[in-house]
């Protein structure tokens, strides 16, 4: 025993040298690290306010890679590369930041910013419903506004109906097909069973349009002002003017001039009506001949039409289609982006990238584990017709994919606007007012 305790001492000693040399190296490093992070992060900050951005992202990274839950360096390297135009490497750094669960409230306004200034507003409402959600909180409710706002100010320059078309060109409303019911707009025509336009000509439209849709043969635009119109065919009272005619009409009709509305789709005999604020209303069919609220939505996105069936997006990116008896199927959540595909089917875009519901793909873009494809690059929009289907990746280019897996890149006259398609056609529009329309085989024309 008393040899024991004689050599506890000289034991103990050495291992009590190493862990007051490992603490105090350790308590060394910290401080030494601390202080190189923020010199880093003084030297991106600077850089940043010079417009600097390439030195920027590298003073940036730097002060991650010594600390790694900084998140002034986190938010600096996001707006480092915003700044040079970097915006998918910019929202990466901050999803990559946060808590997929519970978003940080300083990361997540840095990311909707992001979102917005890059075009992404969907990703924004989003994130920034997660934030209403964690905090009901008003500045949060006043920004979801604000984003939808800005969101529906997005032209839709083109659409296809049932046996009509309408193009937005040069601030003009024109318009081609049948006009047996007035769906044109003109009293050119009128009634004609057999005779079709063959050329888009002015559809005698007095207001200044913004967005066009159709319904069966019922055509919609609402106006830069937010005021909804329509021609044609009200049989089932779906211009929600309490009463319906079968008797074929030429000329406009104001249907909401509230200012507020959206958007607008249709299916014959039933229209769907969007407005800023992200309420849902109904008219025809069985819902009656006047407009009334859907309640059971949050707050909604996007409204489209395959001119079967309506397809919603929610502000919780839950993307709905709209089945018989007025009743609404739930397709897919963590939607971001989407395209009708016809009979109640469509394919769309999840916040991780991926590709869901699409009719083909590249031998070599990679299946995912919850039924998804990732093409190994950023998708932003996508748009499908019969026999091809378009992309704009997030560098703004144009990519067509035919069925048989082969994908080429379309010259553009002009940076993209906006991909439009319901199964049958895809339109991609661009900034200069040119539209390319892919609607038979895989021959587009220019419109």
């Amino acid at each position: 025993m008393e040899t024991l305790k004689a050599n506890k001492g000289p034991l103990l000693l050495p291992l009590l040298l190493v862990i007051l040399t490992v603490a105090a190296y350790g308590i060394w490093n910290t401080l030494f690290s601390t202080a190189t992070a923020a010199s880093c992060l003084t030297l991106g900050r600077q850089y940043l306010s010079e417009l600097n951005f390439s030195g920027a992202i590298l003073e940036f990274s730097n002060a991650i890679a010594m600390d790694p839950c900084n998140k002034d360096a986190q938010i600096g390297l996001a707006q480092a590369y915003a700044g040079n135009g970097e915006y998918e490497m910019a929202s990466q750094v901050l999803v990559e930041a946060m808590d997929e669960d519970r978003p940080d409230r300083e990361l997540s306004e840095e990311l909707v910013n992001i979102y917005v200034e890059s075009g992404r507003e969907s990703q924004a409402v989003q994130l920034i419903q997660q934030l209403i959600t964690q905090t009901d909180e008003d500045q949060y409710y006043e920004l979801l506004q604000q984003v939808l706002e800005l969101y529906f100010q997005r032209p839709r320059p083109y659409c296809g109906g049932e046996n009509q078309a309408l193009l937005i060109q040069d601030g003009q409303l024109l318009s081609r097909g049948s006009n047996v019911l007035g769906q044109l707009g003109t009293d050119h025509w009128l009634g004609e069973k057999e005779m079709t336009q063959e050329d888009f000509l002015p559809a005698d439209f007095s207001g200044e349009a913004l967005r066009v849709s159709s319904g069966g043969q019922t055509s919609y635009v609402v106006d830069r002002t937010g005021n909804l119109w329509a021609a044609g065919e009200n049989r089932w009272g779906q211009m929600g003017l309490s009463y319906g005619t079968a008797l074929p009409q030429s000329g406009w009709t104001c249907l909401m001039d509230t200012g507020d509305i959206a958007a607008a789709a249709g299916t014959p005999g039933r229209l769907l009506v969007l407005r800023t604020d992200g309420s849902l209303w109904q008219s025809g069919g069985a819902v009656g001949q006047n407009f009334t609220k859907l309640e059971q939505f949050p707050p909604v996105i996007a409204l489209e039409s395959d001119g079967e069936s309506c397809y919603i997006l929610t502000s919780q990116g839950k993307l709905y289609v709209s089945v018989q008896s007025g009743q609404w199927q739930l397709l897919g959540s963590d939607v971001v982006e989407f395209t009708p595909l016809g009979r109640g089917q469509a394919a769309w875009i999840g916040s991780d990238g991926s590709l869901y519901g699409i009719p083909y793909r590249a031998g070599d873009w990679q299946s995912t584990n919850n039924g998804g494809v990732h093409p190994g690059f950023g998708v932003r929009t996508v748009a499908c017709a019969s026999s091809v289907m378009l992309m704009e990746d997030a560098d703004g280019r144009l990519l067509r994919i035919t069925r048989d897996g082969q994908v080429s890149e379309v010259t553009l006259s002009a940076p993209l606007t906006g991909l439009y398609g319901n199964g049958v056609y895809a339109a991609a529009c661009l900034e200069d007012g040119t539209v390319l329309l892919w609607q038979n085989g895989n021959e587009f024309q220019i419109l």
